[in-house]
Order: C-alpha cells, then sequence, then structure tokens
C-alpha cells in the first residue's frame, strides 16, 4: 500500500459484503450471501445519493445521506449502507477524519467478516494515517497484525506511522520484515520501503545496517543518487586508507555518481596521493565538460589540480616503460603490482593486467586481496567482465576490501 491517498471506488463502497452498487436502490434487491434488502421509504434518497456521487458530487450526496439518516425505524443492515456511503463521500473530499468515523461505523455494524473485515481495518488505519493520527493508525495496525502477522500492508502502514512519530526501532523492525517478506516471495520491494529503512537506520546512527541496505537499494533501484549514498558511507568506514579510498571513488565515477565538485576534486586528489595522475586527469577534464567545474570561488584551485593532474600523467607514462622493465627481474611481485598500479591509473588496462598478474604470480605480494580487486577494475575497463566478476567473488576475507568489492559486483552485475 502506498503512502498517497487511498482511493476508494465507488463499486467497493456499496458492495463490502456482496452484490453490487445497483442493490442499493431496489427495495426488493436482495443481497445474496446475507439475504439483506434496503426498504423503499430509504431507496429514493439513497438512489439519489449514490447517482450524485458517480457524478463527483459528493457534498451533495453527503446532505442526501443526511435525509437518508434521518428516516426512523432504519435496520442494522440500512444503518451500516448509510455509513459506507458517507465514508466514501468523505474520503473522496479528503475530510479522511470524518470519513474514517464513518467507517467506524461499519467496522462496528457487524456486516462485515472475514477478508472483508481485514481490508475495512486496513482501510481504517491508512485514514487515520491519511488524517495524522498517528496513534489511532498504530493501534488499529497492530490489532490486525497480531492475528494476521504477515499482512504486507499493514506491515508498512504501521511502520509509516512509527516512521512518522519517529519511533525509528519499531519502524526498522516492520518495514524490514516487509522488505524481507517481499523477497522471500521473489518480489521486489517498493523503493519507498528501502527508503525508509534507510532512513531509520541513519537516524539511529546504525551505520552497520545502513550500508547493507543502501546496497540493497542500488541492486535494485541503480540510481545515481543511492550510489553516490553508499560511496559516501564506505568513505566514512573506519580505518579506510587512501587505496581503498580510491577504490570506492572509482566506482562512484563509473555508475555516475559524481554529483559536485567536491566527487571531482576529491577522487582527482586520491588518485594523485596513489600514483594515478591519468585517472586524476580525466575525472576534472569530466567535470569541466559537464559543467561542473571552473566556476566560483574555487575555480583557481581546481584549475591548478588539472594542471599537477596533466604534468604528473605525462612523467609517469614516460617512466613506465623503465620500470615496467625493472620490475620484471624482481624476485618477488611487490614492484610489479606498483607498476600496474601506475598503468591503471593511467587509462592502459592490458599492460596494467600484465603487471598484476605477474606479480601474483610471483608472489611476495604485501596487499593480495587489494591487487585482486584492482585487476579486476583493469578487466571491467576492458570489458572482460566475467574474470572480473570471477576475481571479486574470491575476495571473502572479512575487512573493507571484501565490502569494496562486494560493491563492484553489485555494479558489475
Amino acid at each position: 500500500m502506498s503512502r498517497g491517498r487511498l482511493v476508494l471506488s465507488i463499486a467497493l463502497a456499496f458492495a463490502s459484503v456482496a452484490g453490487t452498487s445497483a442493490a442499493v436502490l431496489s427495495p426488493q434487491a436482495a443481497y445474496a450471501a446475507e439475504k439483506k434488502t434496503v426498504s423503499a421509504k430509504l431507496a429514493p434518497s439513497l438512489g439519489e445519493a449514490q447517482k450524485l456521487m458517480q457524478s463527483r458530487k459528493y457534498a451533495d450526496a453527503l446532505k442526501k445521506l443526511q435525509e437518508a439518516d434521518a428516516v426512523q425505524g432504519k435496520t442494522p443492515y440500512e444503518e451500516y449502507i448509510i455509513a459506507e456511503m458517507r465514508g466514501a463521500c468523505n474520503q473522496q473530499l479528503g475530510k479522511y477524519t470524518e470519513a474514517a468515523k464513518a467507517y467506524e461505523t461499519t467496522l462496528a455494524s457487524g456486516q462485515l467478516s472475514g477478508d472483508a473485515l481485514v481490508k475495512r481495518q486496513v482501510l481504517l488505519a491508512q485514514l487515520y494515517m491519511n488524517a495524522n493520527n498517528t496513534p489511532k493508525a498504530i493501534e488499529l495496525g497492530n490489532k490486525v497484525l497480531a492475528s494476521n502477522p504477515n499482512n504486507l500492508d499493514m506491515q508498512v502502514l504501521v511502520g509509516q506511522s512509527y516512521y512518522q512519530k519517529n519511533d525509528y526501532a519499531n519502524a526498522a523492525k516492520l518495514i524490514g520484515g516487509a522488505v524481507s517478506s517481499a523477497e522471500r516471495s521473489g518480489r521486489k520491494p517498493d523503493e519507498n520501503w528501502i527508503q525508509i529503512l534507510m532512513s531509520c537506520y541513519f537516524k539511529q546512527g546504525n551505520m552497520a545496517a545502513y550500508t547493507p541496505t543502501v546496497e540493497k537499494m542500488v541492486r535494485y533501484y541503480p540510481k545515481p543518487n543511492y550510489w553516490n549514498d553508499l560511496g559516501r558511507g564506505l568513505l566514512n568506514s573506519n580505518g579506510i586508507t587512501d587505496t581503498q579510498s580510491l577504490d570506492v571513488r572509482r566506482l562512484m565515477m563509473d555508475v555516475g555518481a559524481a554529483k559536485d565538485a567536491r566527487d571531482y576534486t576529491e577522487f582527482a586528489e586520491t588518485a594523485l596521493l596513489k600514483n594515478a595522475a591519468g585517472e586524476a586527469k580525466t575525472a576534472l577534464e569530466a567535470g569541466y565538460k559537464a559543467n561542473i567545474l571552473g566556476k566560483g570561488a574555487t575555480a583557481d584551485r581546481e584549475k591548478r589540480l588539472l594542471d599537477t593532474a596533466t604534468a604528473k600523467s605525462a612523467a609517469a607514462v614516460a617512466a613506465l616503460p623503465a620500470a615496467d622493465t625493472a620490475a620484471q627481474g624482481q624476485p618477488t611481485g611487490k614492484a610489479d603490482v606498483a607498476v600496474g598500479e601506475v598503468y591503471l591509473g593511467n587509462g592502459d588496462y592490458q599492460k596494467a593486467v600484465t603487471a598484476f598478474e605477474r606479480g601474483l604470480g610471483k608472489g611476495g605480494v604485501d596487499d593480495v586481496d587489494g591487487t585482486k580487486l584492482h585487476l579486476a577494475q583493469a578487466y571491467a575497463k576492458l570489458n572482460q567482465k566475467a574474470k572480473a566478476i570471477s576475481l571479486l567473488k574470491g575476495i571473502t576475507t572479512k575487512g573493507l576490501n571484501a565490502d569494496i568489492a562486494r560493491v563492484w559486483l553489485i555494479h558489475l552485475q
């Protein structure tokens, strides 16, 4: 159920028990399931009210319902029909408190049972929520959940109500349950549900739960703003290194999650620290092309940063052949990996692959998982996704490298 205003069809308003709306108009018409009828003295006013509702003249329909309500000697079923129609009119007019009051009458009438009764309780809870009466929405919703704990609509509705009360713990419990239920049934959870769940964890400062929830969001809804949220969360991880920071920022660039000047300049600064001047230059040039850089008080600084990246990239490319030759003669793979990093950072992905694989083959590499992560990035840039995915799946040791590898996997798969 969405958080938007409910729209109840006129037909549903008249057919909650059985039969159709036309039965209201005829004193002889019987509701087959209940054998209930509307008397001849009420039929004219109810019939006129129905026509007015069909013409969307709900305020006029309410006046006709007042006439019907003034008739003496009504049966409980007739009281129910009037309340049903009054609730529908008020609901269409956006008078949610008045609609809820009318529907409370139908709920207590004894005319509803089984699935119709549960649906009415769900509707009432939504109306109370729309009327900003969250305590009543929660009270009614929890009654439904007590006997129908797997009612997905009510889980979401009560969770939203708790969220509006700033009760983020209970909101997360219910919305999280709804997300899990949807996934178990093979259904993609609603984007709004995951948004609320993300917000609950963030407001509680529960980053251990927040980050996996954002991962879930980008898996189902890979929008740039969600990728940016995920990247920013990883960048705030305790103990993150400059190398890992660059890995995250590369991903943010790759998925188009860079959205402001800071994203571009921080990427460039980190890339320069890790001998990836070519990437720094490419990112800054993209920022200028997107008309994000080169404006305002930071324009001079951004120009100097681009000049630095351009010069360092040219120098790195010139020095690479000799460094590569020297690395090949080393007994361990440390120098090969270092050369591979420079190749990767300057956009020569095939030579990066060769250097990384040579280094891993020799052994003696300080950070094997980190090297595999960078080798996977090089393969991804060469559009060899199967090899990249295989490498990323092999990074299983606990730690931030594994977290970053998992997020890269979401992107590549």
